[in-house]
This record gives structure tokens, C-alpha cells and sequence, in this order.
């Protein structure tokens, strides 16, 4: 295979990269004449725009543009990354473990919990941030957004239209990681890698006919839950599961060229997120500085569940246009990613508290 087994402290790292990718894509690309992604669609404008973008900025050398643009464009990858390592993880963890009926019950609920965990305390943050935004008072805010909330809660939001970015935008992914557990536990655990190998080339073609069909909105919903998923999460069980052979340096940089170049086409770009996790991990992974990776690999789900509180205050404080007009895109976004890792930090912390706190009373 093309990437060497991946240590426990490797992924910890890797989910740390993955995170301030998903973050810094989350800010930069709300900015207006931002460059806007292909990740749920795919549009050949979108890409065109991107690289007039990279031409002008060139031309004008404009580092701050070449910055922006980048994660705005390619940012939203870290989800692939992080669902590759959760396929990959599952199976370092659980391949030679048998489970009962009940322990895949359980296993799933333990998710539910964790996912919970950082959900609920959330909900009464939103709550307050939509009654001021609104004018309106708490509980009017509260019945108003209710079936907002449960939807969430029950992660059910990806599978209603229109309510897959309710409360907070990245959160649909909740409820895709969470249909790819269940699966994984009821369907792939231990299964051989012929069957990862249909199971994923099917995920594919579904998606490759939704867009022969032109069946966008069909696209669309199967990206927001676990059939878009699936082909890059297989790939990470496969992964584990095989033989592996460190990558040569020629091979990544030509696989990362790869990637960079599948936004030209629509069938090529749905193996996009097959192609990241080759071309970046052998890449990045031994990237300096690797305390300050650890740390973010350590805090990426606080991170990951509170960052778009912190990127709305932003932008309604500060005005997207004023961001853009005044050249603060750098500063601004650099404080954004500072504030927003200082109150994960503190959110883990005090989640920590808390459960250590009410487990004595068991």
C-alpha cells in the first residue's frame, strides 16, 4: 500500500492538521468573493474561480489571497482525512474483538454519549445567541428552534432537507460519522477486504450515476450522509487491514498533484477524498513542531463542536465586507483560530470537570 502503519500519536497529529483545515475552510470561505468549494456538488465555475484567483494573486503577489483562497477551496478536506482515520482506527482497534447483540448496542451508544457530550451543553449557547440575534426572548427562541434542536440531538438533521446546517453548520457531520459507526459495527466489522472493496466501488457508482442523471439535490443529500462517505471510510478499514510499504517521497508529491488537479471534472472529483488521505499522509505526517499537533489532535472535537460560535461572533462583530474591504483577512483569521483553540482548551477542560465530577456520585 502507499502509507506506512499509523501510529496512535500519528493520528493524534493528523486529526490536529485535519481540524485546522476544516476550521480556517469554515471561516475563510463565508468571506464574500471567497473562493467557494466543490464538496457536496461539484462546479466547474467554482474551480475556474479558483484558479483565476491563484493567477491574479500571483500577478499582484498577494500571499494573504494565496492563503485565503487555499483553505477556502480545499479546506473541507480535513473531513475526508478525519473520516479515513476514524475507518482506519475502528479497525487497529477493534479487528480481532467479537461482539454481541448488545456490545454493538453499546458500542454505538457510547458514541451517541460522546457526540452528546459536547451537543447539549451547546444548545443553551445557541439558544442565547439566536434570541439576541432576533430580539426575541429565550423560550420564544427555544419552542421557535425546538424542532432544530431535536433533530440535531437525534441526528436526524442530515436526513430532513433543508435542516442539515441547523444550530451549527459543520454539525451535520455528527449525524454522517454516526450512520458510518453503525454500519461499521453491523456491516464491515470484520469483514474481508473483497467485500470493503464492493461495498465502497458501489457507494461510488451511485454517486457517479445521481450525476450522469443530473440528479443534483440526489447528490446533495447522499454527500450529507453516509453514502458520500462510505468509498473514503472503507478505504481506511482497508488500509488497516493491509500490508503496508512506506511511500516514496516522488509517489506523494505525484498523488498530491493528483488531487489538486480532480476538481476539473465531475466524475474525477468524486475520488477527491480518495486521493487526500494518499497524498497528505505521507506528506504531513511527520510535519515539525509536533507537540503543537499532539495538542490539536487532543482538542479537535471541542474544537470541531464550538469553532462556528466563535466564526459567527466574528463576522457579525467585525462585518464580512469590513474583513474584506480593509485587507484583514490574515490578521483576523489568525485571531479566529487562536480564540477559537483557547476556548476549545477551556471547553474540553470544563467538560472534563464535569464528567469527572459526576462520575464520583455513581
Amino acid at each position: 500500500m502507499l502509507i506506512s502503519p499509523i501510529t496512535y500519536n500519528d493520528t493524534n497529529r493528523l486529526k490536529g492538521m485535519a481540524i485546522l483545515l476544516i476550521i480556517l475552510h469554515n471561516f475563510y470561505h463565508a468571506l464574500p468573493q471567497a473562493s467557494i468549494e466543490n464538496e457536496f456538488l461539484f462546479n466547474i465555475e467554482n474551480t475556474n474561480y479558483y484558479v483565476s484567483s491563484i493567477i491574479n494573486s500571483v500577478s499582484s503577489i498577494s500571499i494573504t489571497s494565496l492563503f485565503t483562497d487555499f483553505f477556502s477551496f480545499f479546506g473541507h478536506y480535513g473531513v475526508a482525512l478525519f473520516i479515513f482515520l476514524s475507518g482506519y482506527g475502528l479497525t487497529v482497534k477493534y479487528s480481532s474483538k467479537e461482539f454481541s447483540l448488545s456490545e454493538k448496542i453499546h458500542f454505538i451508544w457510547k458514541r451517541i454519549l460522546r457526540f452528546w457530550k459536547v451537543i447539549i451543553p451547546l444548545i443553551p449557547l445557541s439558544v442565547l445567541v439566536n434570541s439576541i440575534k432576533h430580539g426575541s426572548g429565550l423560550w420564544q427562541t427555544l419552542i421557535t428552534h425546538l424542532g432544530e434542536y431535536l433533530s440535531v440531538i437525534t441526528f436526524t438533521q442530515t436526513l430532513i432537507p433543508g435542516k442539515e446546517f441547523v444550530i451549527s453548520g459543520p454539525w451535520w457531520f455528527f449525524g454522517a460519522i454516526l450512520q458510518l459507526y453503525i454500519i461499521y459495527i453491523f456491516l464491515l466489522h470484520k469483514r474481508s477486504n473483497r467485500f470493503l472493496l464492493i461495498i465502497g466501488i458501489f457507494a461510488l457508482l451511485i454517486q457517479t450515476l445521481t450525476i450522469f442523471l443530473g440528479w443534483e439535490n440526489t447528490l446533495f443529500r447522499l454527500r450529507y450522509n453516509c453514502i458520500g462517505w462510505l468509498p473514503v471510510f472503507c478505504l481506511g478499514i482497508y488500509c488497516a487491514q493491509k500490508p503496508f510499504i512506506t511511500c516514496k517521497p516522488l509517489v506523494s508529491i505525484t498523488l498530491m498533484a493528483l488531487f489538486l488537479c480532480s476538481n476539473i471534472n465531475a466524475y474525477f472529483w468524486l475520488f477527491s477524498s480518495l486521493l487526500f488521505p494518499f497524498a497528505f499522509i505521507p506528506l504531513f505526517r511527520n510535519l515539525p513542531v509536533k507537540s503543537f499537533w499532539k495538542f490539536m489532535g487532543s482538542i479537535s472535537f471541542y474544537l470541531f463542536a464550538i469553532h462556528s460560535f466563535i466564526r459567527g461572533g466574528f463576522l457579525e462583530l467585525i462585518g464580512k465586507q469590513k474583513i474584506v474591504e480593509q485587507n484583514l483577512e490574515l490578521p483576523i483569521g489568525i485571531l479566529y483560530m487562536l480564540i477559537s483553540i483557547l476556548t476549545a482548551y477551556i471547553f474540553q477542560q470544563i467538560l472534563n470537570y464535569a464528567s469527572d465530577k459526576l462520575s464520583k456520585f455513581k
